[in-house]
């Protein structure tokens, strides 16, 4: 076989390979549980709070959400849901600062357990039933020395809308 040929299907392989290799170097360092303060929704209703508890493993910090100016990944979350049900005003806790050794100042974190709310609403248009929503929370965990790949997570939960009492 020609020598060209050969290296372009080693890059080829390595190229395919990086992707699910990438996801590796991220380590299960973040679990995640979310919290309605309401059991059952009415349709139209809302504000309903959501709450959305993250919790780092030791020794492992992320990103606040305002850290994009500084080259670093910041923590984000997005909510997908059903037409007229809207997961909105996401509203993050204050940071902390860290030192690390990749740079020369302090950046804002959190670890250990955060609380992250945002307020939910339900169209009129939305029948009663149950409703799957998922929440996306995208994420680097970092320790002191280097920070992972970015990685998202996909929290799925159910909601419950039922007819609005007249």
């Amino acid at each position: 076989m020609n020598r060209n040929v050969i290296c372009a299907i080693f890059l080829a392989v390595a190229l395919l390979m990086t992707p699910a290799a990438a996801t590796t170097l991220t380590p299960q360092v973040l679990t995640a549980q979310v919290f309605m303060a309401k059991g059952s929704l009415s349709a139209p209703g809302g504000p309903y709070l959501v709450s959305l508890r993250l919790k780092l493993a030791p020794k492992y910090h992320m990103n606040g959400p305002d850290v994009g100016k500084t080259g670093l990944i910041p923590t984000e979350i997005l909510f997908k849901g059903p037409a007229g049900i809207t997961v909105d005003k996401i509203k993050f806790p204050p940071t902390h600062a860290v030192e690390v050794e990749f740079s020369k100042k302090p950046i804002q974190v959190y670890s250990g357990e955060v609380l992250v709310t945002a307020s939910l609403d339900v169209a009129a248009s939305v029948k009663p039933g149950k409703y799957k929503i998922n929440a996306y929370v995208r994420y680097q965990a970092c320790d002191t020395k280097l920070c992972h790949m970015p990685a998202t997570m996909e929290i799925p939960f159910t909601v419950t809308v039922s007819a609005k009492k007249k």
